[in-house]
């Protein structure tokens, strides 16, 4: 069972984005089946490393989008990316350096921080400009 579905409220009305949104959700689910079924260090190290990746791919293409159309609160969203990749490259760190028990601060992170408010609220702030 997936910890988190994708659901059209979550769209931003791009259909580009909304399919990169949608795959995170399955790298955070993958990351989240992962920790539940107690895998080894190395596959929960392989599914963050694949969050971060597609998180670095996801939010240059949508700062592209915010440039090309000129969105005004450009500079405030890409701190906000700023901060999510550097949060969540934290927990990467933390993982490779040993730390095993990071389900208990990662995935509140990943689905309050992330997915419910920057998604939710964030994003939807661009939208009306990037599906014009």
């Amino acid at each position: 069972m997936d910890l988190f579905e994708w659901d059209a409220e979550y769209s931003v009305g791009n259909g580009e984005l909304d399919r990169q949104h949608q795959r995170l959700f399955q790298i955070i689910n993958e990351l989240y089946a992962a920790l539940a079924r107690g895998e080894t260090q190395s596959s929960v190290e392989r599914a963050l490393q694949s969050l971060i990746e597609y998180t670095r791919s996801h939010f240059a293409a949508e700062e592209a989008l915010m440039l090309q159309h000129k969105y005004p609160g450009y500079a405030a969203h890409k701190r906000m990316h700023d901060q999510l990749l550097d949060k969540v490259t934290e927990y990467g760190l933390r993982l490779n350096q040993g730390e095993s028990d990071l389900a208990a601060d990662v995935l509140p992170f990943l689905i309050g921080d992330w997915l419910m408010n920057h998604i939710t609220v964030t994003d939807k702030k661009y939208a009306p400009l990037l599906s014009a």
